[in-house]
């Protein structure tokens, strides 16, 4: 069962029922080489944001340059950056 929601054209006046957009699969997803993290935070474009997502006292002990701190437990929509066309670049250590 798939979720619908509901749109009204300007020019109906029955809703109509859509599916919502499909969430980008991991495939999607795109791995950067440290250089290119590097380059991105460089070039101070204002569309490149990098979260760390590792323990807070990980993250205060020491972080990539410009990191925030994000709680991947909870991560909210407030707390990432609302252009859709941003550059978000999440990182964590991981020991396996």
């Amino acid at each position: 069962m798939a979720p619908l929601g509901c749109s009204k054209a300007s020019n109906d006046s029955e809703p109509k029922l859509t599916a919502p957009k499909a969430e980008p699969s991991a495939a999607a997803l795109k791995s950067m080489t440290i250089d290119e993290v590097e380059t991105k935070i460089a070039a101070h474009d204002g569309k490149t944001f990098i979260f760390d997502a590792n323990t807070k006292d990980s993250w205060i002990g020491g972080h990539v340059p410009t990191a925030t701190w994000i709680d991947d437990e909870n991560v909210t929509a407030a707390a990432l950056p609302p252009a859709k066309d941003a550059l978000l670049v999440f990182y964590c250590h991981n020991e396996t």
